[in-house]
Formats: C-alpha cells, structure tokens, sequence
C-alpha cells in the first residue's frame, strides 16, 4: 500500500508485515512541555538559511505532515520544500499549502488550515519516495509534525510521488466524507464488485443479526436506533441575508430517489424569519416563528417528487421574504428515501431516510461552501452560536448505554463497546463526520454508519446490548461482499480480524493513558477519544490537553519516563488531532471558544462544559483520528498510548477511548 492506493483500495485487513510508522515533530526532548513554543527542538539541523524538519533514507512514504505557529496563521513559517529521491516535488509558503492554493493534489480536503481543523494546518497528501526524503521550511516552524512510513526491503513503491498525478477520483471521493462510502471510489475496493444487502432488527434487551456466512467482508454496517436522540447542545458557525438578499448552492443526492427533503438550521433569536426555498424551480416557504433566545431550530422542507427523482445534483435557493431583523442559516442537510437500490453504491441501503449531502456554512467552512457552489448576497452577518435545541426531537442527556459486539468466525473481537464510543459521539448523538465513521444527527433516526472493512471466514455476527436494561428498538443495514465473484479473499495468514480495544476510566497521576496495547502482528487505524474533565473555572479546564501521544512498535508495553525509543511522540493532545490551541475559533471575538469541527480523517464531535446531563462536571469533548495512510503496522506487539497533563502525567480526567486494529 503506497500512495494514492491507499484511499482507492481501503484493503484495511490486509497486514503489512516489516513496514513501520515514524514521526517526526518538535516535542520537548527533556520530556516537559516545550513542544515548539519557542521552537527549541523543531530544527533537526540547519541546511544553509533552512531548518530541516524532516529526513529519511531508504523507500518510504510521508503520510502526514501537521503545523500551528499562530492561532489562525502559519504565514511566519514561510515555505516549505519537499525533496523526494533528489527531485523536489514542493517548494510553496506553508500558508498557500494548506489554504488550497496550489490546487489538486493539494486541494481541501487533503489540506486544511486554521480555520478547517480549529487551529491546525495540515497535509494529508500521501508522498511516496523510493530513495530518500527531505522536508525543509523556511523559517523555524514552531510546532509540527511529520509522519512517514518506511517500507522493508524489496517493498520500494513503484514510483515517487509526481504532484501532476492530480487524483481526481480521490480528491471527489473525498468530498463525501461521512456521508458516503470511501470504498466505492471508481476503480476502488468496491468497484465492479457485487455485495449482498444484509436486513435485521433487533428488539428487548439483547438480540443479534447473522451479517453473513462462508467467505465475506461487511463492507457497511448502519444502525438506527428510533430511541436514541440527537444532542440538543450545537455550536456553529453561520450567516444571515437581510429581506432581499438569499444564498444559493448545490447538493448532491442519489437518482434513484422516490422522495427527498431539506433540512436546514436556523438561530430563533431572531423572529419570524420568513424564507423562500425553491429546488430546481420547486418553492416552498418556510417560517422560524416568534423569537426564543438561545435556541435552534430545523426547518425541513419537503420537495416534491418530480424535482429529484433521475438527478444527481439539485440547485437550491433560499430567499428572505420578511424578519424582524434578517435571516440566518448555519446547516443544510439533504435526506431521501430509496426507489429500489441506490444507484450511487457509496450509500447505505435503507428503507428509512438516507443522508446525500451536507453544507455547513460559515466563517469556518469557506471550502465547505465553495466545494457546493455557495454564494449569499445581501449578508448582514457571520458569526458562531452556542445554543440550545428546545423540542422533542433533542436531548440534553447522553448517549445511553447500549453495547455494541462483532463476531467474526466465532472470536469476538469487539466486545461490549458502548456505541457512542465506537461511533465517536460517547458524550451525545452529535454530528459525526469522518471518513469511515460517522452519525447523523441531523434528522430523527439517523444512522450510526461504519465503512471499516470487517472479513470472515465462516461467519459474522452483530449484537447490541442494552446496558440499562432499557428495550432496544433497532434495525440493522449492511453490505456483505462474498469472497466468490471479484470479493477479496487473501490467505487466512495475510489479513487480520477487524478488532477494537476499549477502555474508560480515571487517568492515574504519573502514568500514560493506555489506547492500544495489544502483543502479536497487525495494523492500528486510529482511534475515538472521549474526555469529561473536572477542573472548573477560572482555571484552565483543558489543561488535560497539553499530553503528548507515544507509540512504540514491536513491543505491547511503554518505555519508560522520556524513554526515545518510540516511533512516534508528538506534541499536544489537540495537535495528535490535527488542531491546535485547545481547539478553539480563531475567528470568534472575546475569550477563546472550543468548536466542534469534521474532516475527513481528523474532527471534534462534541465540546460541553458543565453540562449535567451529559455527565461532564468541566470541560467534555469527543475527538477522533483516523489513519488510513499513517496507519501503524506492527510485527510482534504495539503500545500507543498518551499524556494527560504538560508534566509527568500531572493533570487527571475521566477518559474514554476506542482504539481501531486488524490483528
């Protein structure tokens, strides 16, 4: 797996044996917490004028390279240049980089700033090299990270990375991230391929559905469960258009489609917002009511029939009929329901409404907005809310207990994994979105859906289990590849059962917070992380962020206190999740606030503070990381684990994390 093969392919079970993962960063060599503030230890050496972040020789590949100097800049960085087998493949200004200047290969969502990731830059471009490598900045970058795998011998890539090869068909891909299947890029893991829709519910307080029998890989896997509500608590960011003045954009949907609906998200501190939304010449007009501070409100908008039925692309218009002052948007989400199969093989089959698309609009999602077309004219106002939903259709508790298990050729490798930490929303059915994860809580029943590739053998089996003793009202969709007719199937010794490693609990003073300690051979894809702090304010409530992540290959216990033998050390809790500075809005006026925030492969669900119901007593937040192309291949044993605190593991919380194997 090299290159762009790894986000056509997703062959996620299939081991890589003699192949190992190292980073690079600028984490404090004292083992305390100058981890680039001063930029002590970001220059590996001095080349000329330049600093030297990074350097390999041998085949390889840079999977991941991450920055934050400033909370909404890295323009002090200057450029950077990367040098492949001699050749450089990049010389840009890092800010250029991850603004999406140079265009495809380097395009959103591959890059990303500030304002896509709450304070993080970072380049996702997998960048194979069959000799050496060398990645230079102009100026010293402060905090950064690089990631890169290195390839055994006689396993050197085909060829270096060409930036002409502009992957068209992964940069559209990727645009639906948590909404469709990355697996059904054309020429990928599913195409041309036939898979088997799997049916099932599950009633009382336990039950199983038999996912397939023989030779298989469940390749989707969609929950519903009518009894779980979404999250009342949202942050967003948004605008608003004076009477007069509207936006327009485009979404994408399903052909096959018998009927479709709009939902959009609208701010009720301002009253009687009366718009007009018009698909494709179809209008309807929808009305926001009298004001209630402080709270949310979707509208849905039901289109008819005969405007989507046979398209694949919808032009939408919203117009501001009449407001007490104007009218404002913050989300749309378009839902439909099938005619038969799903033309479009990304989506999940279901009888119940299916998400096609989503734009979240705002200061933060210009790339969001550009990626749909999106213009406002007439605008008034931008800015972020944190509110509340007031209907039947939110909650302000958490995600309740219910146990999620996978059996595969009778080895339970997920065991009672509570849902809401499987699916990155332990703290609340928040909105999720990433690449093989995500939830949609955006209209009531929404699918918890999972496109991890999960082989067998002989057989799989799903259970759910209420943990409360509360009944359980769920339904079941998957897609089931059988080995027979163009599915995978490698010897039993090339791949590895899909497994999850699960743990909550206090952190314990001077110890590392363990996500995945495990002996024998496999590959590690990430991980979700829950934490619920205690620490109240005036203080600093997430000072729990400033631990560092570890990893140590080829061995299922750490190293020791600043132990360097490790493959990977990084600099700040937040900035193993590709943000940075707490999270928090450059771009929000007044004391710094923690936004939630979705790419593909990196995001923050949920962020509460003393919300009671949702169990959090301080500062509460649900992050997730995938790695796909920085993924960690182990031969005999892994040890990943991670700081809570700047000193010695000097700052407690309660933390929750899911960590994803083959093995």
């Amino acid at each position: 797996m090299s290159g762009w093969q790894a986000y056509r392919d997703y062959d996620l079970h299939v081991l890589r044996p003699g192949e190992e993962t190292h980073q690079f960063s600028s984490y404090d060599r004292t083992n305390h917490n100058d981890d680039g503030f001063e930029g002590t230890y970001s220059c590996l050496r001095e080349q000329g004028s330049r600093c030297v972040i990074a350097e390999d020789n041998g085949a390889g590949e840079i999977s991941s390279i991450w920055f934050t100097y400033e909370s909404d800049s890295v323009v002090p960085i200057g450029d950077m240049a990367i040098t492949l087998d001699g050749r450089e493949v990049l010389r840009a200004r890092v800010q250029d980089v991850v603004d999406g200047k140079l265009g495809a290969p380097f395009a959103w969502p591959f890059v990303g700033n500030t304002n896509d990731t709450m304070g993080g830059n970072v380049i996702k471009v997998p960048m194979p090299y069959r000799e050496s490598m060398v990645v230079t900045t102009e100026n010293n970058p402060h905090f950064y990270h690089v990631v890169y795998r290195r390839f055994p011998a006689g396993a050197a890539p085909p060829k270096a990375f060409d930036p002409e090869d502009k992957a068209e068909d992964v940069m559209a891909q990727f645009l639906s991230f948590g909404v469709r299947d990355p697996k059904a890029v054309a020429g990928g893991a599913l195409s041309k391929k036939i898979g088997r829709h799997v049916k099932g519910k599950i009633a009382g307080k336990s039950g199983s559905v038999e996912l397939g029998r023989g030779c298989g890989v469940v390749t989707q896997l969609a929950l519903r469960l009518p009894s779980v509500p979404a999250t009342a608590y949202v942050q967003d960011d948004g605008r608003a258009f004076g009477p007069g003045g509207g936006s327009t954009f485009r979404l994408a949907l399903d052909p096959n489609n018998k009927r479709c609906r709009i939902t959009r998200r609208v701010d009720r501190s301002i009253g009687n917002q009366r718009v007009k939304v018009t698909v494709d010449g179809a209008e309807v007009a929808t009305d926001s009511g009298a004001a209630a501070n402080g709270t949310w409100m979707d509208q849905t908008v039901d289109i008819p029939a005969t405007v989507t039925r046979g398209k694949s692309h919808v032009a939408v218009t919203v117009d501001c009929l009449s407001s007490d002052l104007d009218c404002n948007e913050f989300f749309y989400a378009l839902h439909c329901q099938a005619d038969g199969p799903w033309a479009t093989r990304g989506y999940v089959p279901s009888e119940e409404w299916t998400l096609m698309d989503v734009l979240n609009v705002g200061w933060n999602n210009g790339n969001d907005e550009a990626a749909h077309g999106y213009k406002i004219e007439n605008q008034t106002w931008e800015g972020l809310r944190q509110y509340k939903y007031n209907d039947d259709e939110h909650t302000e508790a958490a995600t309740p207990d219910i146990r999620l298990s996978l059996t595969f050729d009778s080895n339970e490798t997920v065991s009672q994994v509570p849902l809401g930490a499987f699916f990155g929303a332990s703290l609340a059915k928040g909105l999720t979105r990433s690449l093989l994860l995500s939830v949609d809580s955006l209209a009531p029943n929404g699918a918890w859906t999972s496109y991890f590739s999960m082989p067998f053998s002989r057989s799989a089996t799903l259970t759910l289990t209420s943990g409360d003793g509360s009944p359980l009202n769920a339904t079941v969709d998957a897609v089931v590849q059988p080995c027979s007719g163009g599915g995978p199937e490698p010897a039993a010794s090339e791949w590895g059962r899909f497994s999850v490693q699960h743990r909550r609990g206090p952190t314990t003073p001077g110890e590392l917070w363990p996500i995945l300690y495990t002996p024998g051979r496999g590959v590690a894809y990430g991980l979700t992380h829950t934490f619920r702090g205690s620490i109240l304010q005036p203080a600093n409530t997430l000072e729990f962020l400033e631990g560092d992540e570890q990893v140590w290959l080829n061995r299922s216990t750490p190293g020791g206190f600043n132990d360097t033998s490790g493959t990977l050390r990084g600099t700040g809790t937040e900035d193993f999740y590709e943000s940075g500075w707490y999270f928090q809005d450059a771009n929000a006026p007044g004391q710094p606030v923690t936004v939630a925030y979705a790419m593909p492969l990196t995001g923050l669900t949920t962020a509460a503070y003393a919300a009671e119901r949702m169990g959090c007593v301080g500062s509460c937040l649900g992050a997730h990381r995938l790695m796909v192309a920085d993924s960690q291949a182990f031969g005999d044993g892994i040890a990943f684990a991670i700081e809570h605190g700047p000193d010695g593991n000097n700052v407690q919380a309660e933390y929750e994390t899911c960590a994803f194997y083959y093995a």
